[in-house]
């Protein structure tokens, strides 16, 4: 009877250690698109709209008029100020281009760890937690609890990450 319980308790933990797995995934995928949307301020996406697609404050040929186009009537651009404006079209044309890049760049590596973290949840299902008693398991859980801030397990320290040393990432061509 406590064999039987033992191993409910150990295909509950199972279920809930997958469950977790999904919803961190979810979680992961969500604060990417928050990353994304706070690294591309929306005047960064308009000049990059606006050069990609000759409109607005980069208007080459004096298009219609909409909520995104008729910025320049509402703080009365000049013809001088126009002119200067729309020499700016390449530059923006080039950093839309580059942005998107590092976008696509940014989601394939947030993608592919996803993957490995999965790799590792489904390596570690399958062969310890048939190995293990839901006590195991509980204690297993506080003892992570209680090392989560380590310093010798900071993302600095394994994995030679510095984040207030701009020249010390590695740089993506």
């Amino acid at each position: 009877n406590n064999l039987i319980k033992e191993e409910n308790d150990v295909r509950l933990f199972s279920q809930r250690v997958k469950q977790n797995a999904v919803e961190k995934k979810a979680t992961i995928e969500e604060l990417a698109k928050i990353m994304i949307e706070l690294l591309t301020p929306l005047h960064y996406k308009y000049f990059h709209w606006a050069a990609e697609n000759n409109s607005g404050l980069l208007n080459l040929q004096g298009s219609e008029k909409d909520e995104l186009n008729e910025i320049g009537d509402i703080i009365r651009v000049t013809t001088k100020e126009k002119e200067m404006l729309r020499e700016s079209t390449t530059f923006f044309k080039n950093s839309a281009h580059q942005y998107k890049i590092l976008v696509k760049q940014f989601v394939a590596c947030q993608q592919r760890i996803l993957e490995e973290m999965s790799s590792i949840d489904t390596y570690i299902h399958e062969k310890y937690l048939p190995l293990t008693s839901i006590w195991r398991a509980r204690k297993f859980a506080e003892w992570m609890d209680k090392i989560k801030n380590t310093p010798a397990l900071s993302e600095q320290r394994i994995y030679k990450v510095n984040f207030e040393d701009k020249y010390a990432l590695p740089k993506i061509n």
